[in-house]
């Protein structure tokens, strides 16, 4: 068996272990954040903050150009002016913190994606939206993470492996916006007729 096929055999096992009900928890708090008018901040590193950055996209001007209710929704790690001034001043661990405690509220929503769930910034952000009581949803890789600990709503991907667990977030990011996305259409997609 190639390396590719191993690959996407160890990607489908892996999503089959995702806890659909934490995902419909992610989805009901998103959905209470929509109805009080409440910001979704998104945060992450690397490839989990492209993931991050698509879902605040997602949540904002994909639903918004399929008839939803658009959310407002803003990545903390999209801005790259504002992230280097933060990190200048407040330095690399404090960062994300410093720009949540600065534009967030309490009854926000923070969205954390991150595979190993010991990245010292996004933890960071965690426990400032803990204290600023903003309910904490986290795609985590790894269970007995700090982020995972420090959660209010844990969605487990499944592997620490960074390709794997990204890639099995970008299918529960899609399930998440896209729940808002086609709720005003009659019906699904042609493309979701064809899933079994």
């Amino acid at each position: 068996m190639s390396f590719a096929a191993k690959y996407i055999d160890a990607w489908l096992r892996v999503a089959e272990t995702v806890d659909v009900t934490a995902v419909e928890r992610a989805v009901e708090v998103l959905a209470a954040a929509r109805e009080r008018d409440a910001t979704v901040w998104t945060v992450g590193n690397g490839g989990c903050g492209a993931l991050a950055s698509h879902l605040a996209i997602g949540l904002t001007l994909n639903t918004r150009r399929s008839g939803g209710r658009p959310f407002r929704a803003v990545c903390l790690s999209a801005d790259a002016a504002a992230l280097s001034a933060a990190v200048n001043d407040f330095g690399s661990r404090e960062a994300l913190s410093a720009l949540l405690e600065c534009n967030g509220r309490a009854g926000d929503v923070l969205c954390a994606f991150t595979v190993s769930g010991e990245s010292a910034n996004v933890n960071q952000a965690i426990a400032a939206a803990g204290a600023a009581s903003m309910p904490v949803v986290a795609l985590v890789g790894t269970p007995g993470s700090t982020a995972a600990r420090l959660a209010d709503h844990p969605v487990l991907l499944g592997s620490a492996e960074a390709g794997i667990a990204e890639d099995v977030a970008s299918a529960v990011m899609h399930a998440l916006y896209c729940s808002f996305m086609y709720e005003a259409s009659p019906s699904l997609p042609e493309g979701f007729k064809d899933a079994h």
